[in-house]
């Protein structure tokens, strides 16, 4: 054994016994009215509060807006890319993937479809879009995926086209 691993082995053996020493010389003799909790109080450390960042502004939809979610009955195809729970989440959602692919998504509009899967539950279809033709929503999703996203073309109502691949159908 080294010296190093030595020394630090005797210091270890301190520390422990100190540690025992401080704790039979608190507890209090039998019959005595005090208690630990003072004790326990006076050394007792809270947390530090964490400063609370303020979440990114999600856009107002509606007119006028910068970003619109467009009815469910837009024309021309679009591309699913994503799932959510609500429409807040949606929009979120949209917001990190735009940041994400700017190049890809900048010429597009959010477009929210509530759809139901049954036992699965209630959703909120994240899709993008118009896109002009089903060959040009393909080809978006081809460079989507191409980055490592999910993307499935859609007509214009959100209904998928063909089951994604390479998702678990």
């Amino acid at each position: 054994m080294t010296d190093q691993a030595f020394s630090f082995k005797i210091r270890t053996l301190a520390m422990l016994a100190m540690g025992l020493v401080l704790a039979l010389a608190t507890v209090p003799a039998e019959g005595a009215a005090q208690t630990l909790e003072p004790l326990r109080d006076s050394y007792r450390l809270e947390p530090k509060p964490v400063p609370q960042e303020e979440p990114p502004a999600l856009p107002e939809l509606g007119p006028g807006s910068d970003v619109e979610a467009r009815p469910q009955n837009a024309t021309g195809a679009t591309v699913h890319l994503a799932s959510y729970y609500t429409a807040m989440d949606a929009m979120r959602g949209w917001n990190v993937l735009k940041a994400r692919y700017p190049d890809l998504l900048a010429d597009f509009d959010p477009v929210l479809k509530d759809v139901d899967l049954g036992e699965r539950g209630q959703f909120v279809r994240l899709l993008a879009g118009p896109i002009g033709s089903l060959a040009e929503a393909e080809s978006l999703c081809k460079a989507l995926r191409g980055e490592g996203a999910y993307c499935v073309p859609s007509d214009a109502t959100g209904e998928v086209l063909y089951p994604p691949q390479g998702f678990g159908g």
